[in-house]
């Protein structure tokens, strides 16, 4: 074995700068200058390092000497019996195993020079079986079992003195040297000795596979291992907690091929673009080809990343609340000054695609809103403004999962981007209608995510996508990112645990409907129609909610898993067996259960069951028993492969009867030990003939392997592996013709019943929640709620307080409202909120015969509710430092965008607008905006303000605002209160801050201040500023209204 140098030969067509960047290697120590006299002249040369070519972490000077190794450190163990303790199974030998090995790293000092004999498994107690699986696969000497690297070693020490036996010091000390004449000859002895390091070919291998995709961490199937190398090595040690060693001239760690599924789902969900390099040639046929002698062929088979990770490797569904994982393009342009953004979402486990473009502020709310709607796992930037990438870097840190970000290829001007789109849509006129009608910004996006998907094999997404909607839709509810976070709409992403509306709705039992659910109340409808057909038909899961036929249903949906990813898969070819059998087994079982429901479902059970024949025909092809097994080359009852499968049996019964005739010839036995088959069993005693090939033997009994035996079992090995090769070309085109039959027409049926689910889902609420009624649903913006609570506080607190309200659009539209802190307000306009989305999400026709209760969904008394094009909310308080907006900066960015949207059928909730800046500036701020609201808007408006001064709106105009304030108690104390949580008419005369600081625990000292200073200052407002806008009907105030009217544009 050649001794190894820091110096790498030159590769063709690969940077050197990258090989040294990318692998690691072990430094060996430095030759001593002081030649001495050589051993033997046919040993190889050592290679000499100077000090700048070793690395970084190590020390220049030459490094102490190594202790003989005669073996590798296991095996010198157990030949020397004062190391015989070193091989117990205890801590300590565990230990000393470890330190051994990593002083061998840090000085070259183990027999072979490569450390390659190591276990990591055995040297850190790990049980698991990821480090403990012996490969032997012929690429690498490593790789050679430890009876013939013993044997090498034995013939390599007849040439030599103890050759193995020598320390690094001492193989250089034998190393014939000349003195150094000129400065050229050291150069070119250091050449030479560079010219040594040749790669394995496993190696070239790695660093041809790492040219071609430098930004993809690696796993290159090696026998029965994944391995990684250099880098990729580093970071698979560090997040699949294995252990990363030195072999050779790279570092590498290794996981075995029964768990590359689970560990490449662990890469791809920390943020890695993750590739599988495996085997295109098994053992048997490598050894009849023309690389017979040669490395395995090696190419990259699959790419994952989080988004795409959708083949069988993603076996673990997420519950009924499984995600989508959607990938998102972006592509930006600045027309006429205004920031026009497109985005094309698609999630290739369901094919579903959403596009959009539109026009975005400063705050960037438009684009926040799409993002939080669609919570893509990755990001591709097609071209954006550098501080549109910035947001997305920040949105991506905070997300609540790890957000990959990737730039695309570069589109080249001129390219034509609609006509290549056109070529790929051949026979989809559907799709070429959309693409065609689409804006050119969404064109660009779609041609860059065609073009991103090509490199996973997945660009065949569009050719099955039975859904490209529009975000913005007409007919949906402007419900936005904000709002949806200050409702509590969906579980905070720091806290999952945390109550939401979504999480007191979702009963579904299986994850396409989960994921539904969730979509419907992001997007709640529009259509009063719409809104009446969805509300019936939970009226009629409600009447029969315990009939044994739903029952039947909800099981058999359970079942299900996410079927919308089993049917891509299906598509991509991606699935095994046991899991496509599962699959379509079960979707029988689940349309089955839909026509014995009838029209408790709806009618929508011909869609259903329309593929239910097609599907039973492919079951019925399969055999059950193979399929289970996951046996390719048995799955078919009838294919083409019926010959090959015969000639494979026929040379199984000749290897039998070969072997039995054999053994009768010398009394022995036919046994097959530790997966060897067919080995003739013999005493040792007994004579066979010389033509056997021993192939293992025990003190007693000898093993052998007769010439035509070895001939047969190599014929049966190739046939076995020819026939599994073609079995699997055989199930990917069986598959690929079944998808196309069918995936139209299930997409849609896998869709009817996860709409059927969410209406079970939404029963069940009405059914289970007490005090739920159903909404009347009225063609007007009109808010009339008695005794209404809010749905989600009512379910963590022992007792909730109802509150009554009544707006109307052309009435009395605005609720003024005021009170304590900690009294209720924000709770109470959360309240109202919630029931109207409710309403919007699902609601009754007035006149429907179904009694009261049936479909009952809002939470109060009696509700009578219009149909609202969207709420708008501003509360809350929060900086932007990274834009370098201040509070109050925040907040009127917020209402510039709420006012600019807003329109008479909205419903608009401004919560304590003004409080970032003075009193008197922010009394102004809030007057203004709220007066605009009232006169000008006409919206239904929920106004939240500690300003008194404010009941000059509702004093000027008290057939359009209403002032009122959560009800409370004084107590003995000035600033003792007692909150009731009831709303009251009028506003209240102060905010009761310092009951709030006394409940916090401030101190008494400080508190007594605080009411002093209060007082005094409550009776210079008293006496000046409040009562003069009093006593002038508020002309100060709206003179400085009208001022900042002229600045700010609504």
């Amino acid at each position: 074995m050649p001794p190894k140098s820091k110096s790498a030969p030159a590769t063709p067509g690969f940077k050197q700068v990258t090989l040294s960047s990318y692998f690691t290697r072990r430094p060996t120590p430095a030759t001593p200058a002081t030649p001495t006299p050589a051993a033997s002249t046919s040993d190889p040369v050592p290679a000499t390092l100077s000090a700048s070519s070793i690395s970084s972490t190590q020390p220049a000077a030459t490094p102490p000497a190594a202790p003989p190794a005669a073996a590798p450190a296991r095996k010198r163990a157990l030949a020397r019996p004062d190391r015989a303790a070193d091989a117990a199974d205890t801590d300590a030998a565990r230990r000393s195993k470890r330190a051994r090995f990593v002083a061998q790293l840090k000085d070259g000092g183990d027999d072979e020079g490569d450390g390659s004999d190591y276990d990591p498994g055995a040297a850190d107690g790990d049980d698991d079986d990821d480090d403990d699986v012996v490969v032997i696969d012929g690429d690498d000497e490593e790789d050679e079992a430890p009876p013939v690297k013993a044997k090498r070693a034995r013939v390599a020490s007849k040439g030599g003195a103890n050759r193995s036996r020598s320390t690094p010091a001492a193989a250089a000390a034998a190393t014939p040297t000349t003195a150094p004449s000129s400065k050229s000859s050291k150069g070119k002895r250091k050449t030479a000795a560079a010219e040594q390091v040749k790669y394995t070919p496993l190696e070239k291998q790695v660093v041809e596979l790492k040219e071609q995709y430098p930004d993809v961490l690696l796993a290159v199937e090696v026998g029965y291992k994944y391995r990684f190398f250099g880098d990729d090595a580093k970071i698979a040690a560090e997040h699949l907690h294995i252990v990363c060693w030195q072999d050779k001239n790279f570092l590498t760690a290794s996981i075995p091929t029964h768990r590359v599924g689970i560990h490449m789902r662990r890469l791809v969900r920390a943020g890695y673009k993750v590739g599988l390099v495996q085997q295109t040639e098994t053992a048997a046929l490598k050894s009849v080809s023309g690389n017979a002698r040669g490395p395995f062929s090696r190419q990259l088979t699959r790419l994952y990343t989080p988004a795409t990770l959708i083949d069988d490797l993603d076996d673990d569904d997420e519950g009924a609340g499984g995600a989508a994982h959607y990938l998102a393009v972006f592509y930006e342009r600045i027309v006429s000054g205004r920031r026009v953004t497109a985005v094309v979402a698609v999630d290739p486990a369901t094919a579903d695609i959403v596009y959009d473009e539109f026009v975005d502020g400063e705050l960037r709310a438009e684009l926040e809103w799409r993002l939080v709607a669609v919570d893509p796992v990755e990001l591709v930037v097609a071209g954006v403004t550098d501080e549109t990438r910035a947001w997305l870097t920040r949105f991506a840190t905070m997300a609540r999962h790890p957000v990959r970000i990737e730039d695309a290829t570069e589109v080249p001007e001129g390219t034509p981007i609609v006509a290549k789109l056109v070529d790929a849509l051949q026979g989809l006129p559907e799709m070429i209608d959309q693409v065609l009608n689409s804006t050119a910004a969404v064109q660009h996006c779609l041609y860059a995510l065609h073009r991103y998907l090509q490199q996973f094999n997945l660009d065949s997404l569009f050719r099955v996508a039975v859904r490209m909607h529009h975000f913005s839709s007409v007919h949906m509810f402007h419900l936005s990112a904000a709002t949806a976070r200050h409702l509590g709409l969906f579980p905070d992403p720091s806290d999952t645990r945390s109550p939401s509306l979504y999480k007191l709705l979702n009963h579904t039992h299986f994850p396409v409907a989960a994921r539904l659910l969730r979509s419907w109340l992001a997007r709640p409808l529009l259509d009063q129609r719409a809104i009446n057909r969805r509300q019936d038909a939970v009226a009629r899961f409600v009447e029969s909610i315990t009939a044994p036929e739903v029952k039947e249903f909800g099981k058999h949906l359970k079942r299900l898993g996410d079927a919308e990813k089993w049917l891509l898969r299906t598509h991509y070819g991606r699935i095994k067996p046991a899991a496509l059998w599962s699959f379509l087994q079960t979707w029988v079982d689940v349309t089955a259960a839909v026509v014995m429901a009838g029209e408790i479902v709806g009618d929508r059970v011909a869609e259903v069951v329309a593929v239910k024949g097609m599907v039973e025909g492919f079951l019925a092809s399969m055999d059950r028993t193979a399929a289970m097994q996951d046996d390719v080359a048995n799955l078919w009852i009838e294919d083409e492969l019926a010959e090959t499968r015969e000639e494979l049996a026929q040379c199984v019964r000749d290897l039998t009867a070969e072997a039995k005739a054999d053994a009768a010839t010398v009394s022995g036995t036919v046994v097959a030990v530790s997966g060897i088959e067919f080995m003739i069993q013999v005493p040792k005693s007994r004579k066979v003939p010389a033509s056997w090939h021993q192939v293992s033997a025990t003190k007693l009994v000898t093993r052998f392997h007769p010439p035509r035996i070895v001939e047969l079992i190599k014929r049966r090995d190739i046939l076995a592996e020819t026939l599994q090769s073609r079995s699997k070309e055989v199930y990917r085109a069986r598959l690929r013709a079944f998808s196309t039959a069918v995936f139209a027409d299930m997409s849609r049926a896998i869709q009817c019943v996860a709409e059927m689910d969410c209406l079970l889902s939404l029963g069940t609420v009405a059914v289970s929640q007490p005090g739920y009624s159903r909404p009347e649903i009225v063609d007007a913006q009109v808010i009339k709620l008695m005794e209404a609570r809010h749905p989600v506080v009512e379910t963590v607190v022992d007792q909730y307080v109802p509150n009554s309200v009544e707006l109307n659009q052309t009435g009395l539209r605005c609720l003024l409202l005021s009170g304590p802190n900690m009294g209720g307000k924000t709770s109470v306009v959360r309240m109202i909120a919630l029931n109207v989305l409710l309403a919007a999400m699902l609601s009754a026709h007035t006149g429907s015969p179904t009694s009261s209760k049936l479909a009952a969904t809002s939470p109060c008394a009696s509700a009578t509710v219009g149909v609202f094009d969207g709420i708008f909310t501003r509360m809350g308080a929060a900086d932007d430092l990274v834009r370098g907006h201040s509070t109050l900066m925040v907040e009127l960015l917020e209402t510039q965008s709420i006012l600019s949207r807003a329109t008479p059928r909205s419903l608009v909730i401004l919560d304590e607008l003004g409080r970032g800046t003075a009193t008197h500036d922010g009394t102004a701020i809030a007057y203004a905006v709220l007066d605009h609201m009232v006169r000008d808007v006409r919206a239904c408006t929920l106004f939240v303000t500690h300003f008194p001064a404010l009941k000059v709106v509702a004093d000027r105009d008290p057939g359009h605002v209403r002032a009122a304030h959560m009800g409370f108690v004084r107590g003995e104390g000035e600033h003792e209160v007692t909150f009731l949580y009831k709303l009251a008419d009028g506003l209240a005369d102060r905010s009761y801050g310092l009951n709030v600081a006394r409940l916090a625990g401030v101190p008494e000292e400080v508190l007594a201040v605080a009411a002093e200073k209060s007082r005094e200052m409550e009776a210079r407002m008293t006496e000046g500023v409040q009562k003069r806008v009093v006593e002038e009907d508020g002309e100060e105030l709206a003179a400085l209204a009208e001022e900042i009217r002229r600045v700010v544009t609504f």
